[in-house]
Order: C-alpha cells, then sequence, then structure tokens
C-alpha cells in the first residue's frame, strides 16, 4: 500500500470496521450502514 502523503500525519483513531454478512453470504448493506453510522457518531 502506498500513501499519498506522509502516514506520519494522520491523527486520531482508527477503528476497525467488520465487514458484516447476510446467512447467505452476501454483504449485509444495512448492518454495514449502521456499523458506520455509529463509529461515526461516536468519533471514530
Amino acid at each position: 500500500m502506498r500513501f499519498r502523503s506522509d502516514p506520519a500525519s494522520i491523527r486520531g483513531s482508527i477503528a476497525p470496521v467488520v465487514t458484516p454478512f447476510t446467512d447467505q453470504g452476501a454483504l449485509d448493506h444495512d448492518s454495514l450502514r449502521a456499523l458506520v453510522r455509529r463509529q461515526l457518531r461516536q468519533g471514530s
């Protein structure tokens, strides 16, 4: 992976987001959207 800028300039927390899948193995868009919104609300 190449950074466009100096990686040392990155500030704040970088929280991992687990990719949610349905029982059929497809990406669960609604759950992913909810997880990302939660991270944003929490400031991550």
